[in-house]
């Protein structure tokens, strides 16, 4: 079980940050991310790839202890070395529902 998935009914509550509330629909668009991440994570984990966070999602991390109330995406950075080899590892790696699409 994905780390995530132990916390969800608790994580898909409404709540008010930051003087904004935030409704069950942006929660399950941000659990849904979460779990995308962790796949992330753990793929990286597994074969030495780098990457950080970068943009909204570190000023989240920082500021808001988690997403932005606005924001609805995650932003991930990495070396270009450990791109390229992520996208080469992510067809064999990743199972429904997850995909790499390299642009």
């Amino acid at each position: 079980m994905m780390l995530c998935e132990k916390y969800k009914e608790q994580f898909l509550q409404p709540e008010v940050r930051c003087d904004t509330y935030i409704g069950i629909e942006m929660k399950q668009v941000w659990f849904a991310e979460l779990q995308l991440l962790e796949k992330f994570i753990d793929v990286c984990n597994k074969h030495g790839l780098s990457y950080q966070l970068v943009g909204g999602s570190l000023l989240g991390a920082i500021r808001h202890n988690g997403f932005i109330p606005w924001d609805d995406d995650i932003d991930v950075g990495m070396l270009r070395p450990d791109y390229d080899r992520f996208v080469q590892l992510a067809e064999n790696e990743l199972e429904a529902p997850f995909f790499c699409k390299h642009l």
